[in-house]
């Protein structure tokens, strides 16, 4: 599945924060090193004291320089590669990594007062070096030059899947109407008369999951994902989840948004007795600064909605 997200990414603007690799393997991190030492721009030695040759950006050696023989890569550490591959490492851990930057969410049957004891001298070690928030970004990886692509690929393991991905429009500023949770009830309800107990009935799919995802701080994108039988895959789909997703009257989204008030108040009441690991990762997920009215309760219940008002998506 990591080979099909990276593809997607793949697949989003041209130089959009996006479009880049999102986690890498050793011959990828250790590519500038490699080019160094092709370019005979990165020194090797014995001496454990010695600096490594390096661009003009990249600072200094490493503060903790690994003893090693004076070459070969298959060294404990990389050799001259592997320690200049750390250093790079230590050098941006050094500038990015900041208290201010991050969210944490603790949730536990302690006192809110031993609670925030264990936050501080587990956390306050954290640097804050004075930086501002991470910024959104508000332009949207894919735009018109990027949808309405069809791109078939092949899968290590054997299976048959069908995903429709729409570009959505940043969701957490509107955790109080959650227009695309109501969508996604929609379109994933798998009682009779729905769109999943149809395409079951048919044998076209063995599973059916909607709902929004957020990829950034500013964009977010919905899917529709179908796990499809044999000959659902050999059968167009598309025109029955546009058909949908995409034609649900406002009175239909009216309706759904109060039926599901009331089960995602049930759902809370549950997740309160339920896996803490979990429910504090999802708050800190979705955790928004200066929002803290409901942060808890703002996952699963719609705060405010009227007659005339229109769900944007």
């Amino acid at each position: 599945m990591w080979r099909l997200f990276q593809l997607s990414k793949h697949l989003s603007k041209p130089g959009h924060p996006w479009n880049k690799f999102g986690s890498g393997n050793r011959d990828s991190l250790s590519k500038a090193a490699k080019d160094l030492k092709e370019q005979g721009r990165l020194e090797v030695t014995t001496d454990t004291k010695a600096s490594t040759l390096s661009p003009p950006a990249s600072g200094t050696a490493s503060p903790a320089p690994s003893v090693a023989s004076n070459s070969s890569e298959v060294e404990a550490d990389g050799g001259a590669i592997g320690r200049e591959t750390r250093r790079r490492l230590v050098e941006w851990w050094t500038k990015e990594y900041s208290a201010e930057r991050m969210h944490l969410c603790i949730t536990g049957t302690e006192s809110l007062d031993e609670l925030s004891e264990m936050a501080a001298s587990m956390f306050a070690p954290i640097v804050h070096r004075g930086y501002d928030p991470l910024p959104a970004v508000n332009e949207h990886p894919y735009g018109p030059q990027e949808t309405g692509t069809l791109i078939r690929a092949q899968t290590i393991m054997s299976m048959y899947a069908l995903e429709i991905s729409f570009p959505l429009e940043y969701q957490s500023p509107l955790w109080k109407l959650k227009p695309a949770h109501v969508i996604s009830h929609l379109v994933g309800h798998e009682g009779p008369g729905s769109l999943h107990s149809y395409l079951k009935k048919q044998g076209w799919i063995t599973e059916l999951s909607a709902g929004p995802t957020p990829l950034g701080r500013g964009f977010d994108s919905f899917k529709v994902t179908l796990y499809l039988t044999v000959d659902g895959f050999s059968t167009c789909l598309f025109g029955l989840i546009f058909e949908i997703t995409l034609t649900a009257s406002h009175r239909e989204l009216q309706v759904c948004r109060v039926s599901l008030n009331e089960l995602l108040c049930h759902v809370e009441r549950i997740k309160v007795a339920g896996s803490r690991p979990g429910r504090a990762s999802s708050v800190g997920r979705h955790y928004l600064p200066l929002q803290r009215e409901g942060s808890t309760r703002r996952l699963y219940i719609f705060y405010r909605f009227t007659h005339d008002q229109t769900i944007p998506a």
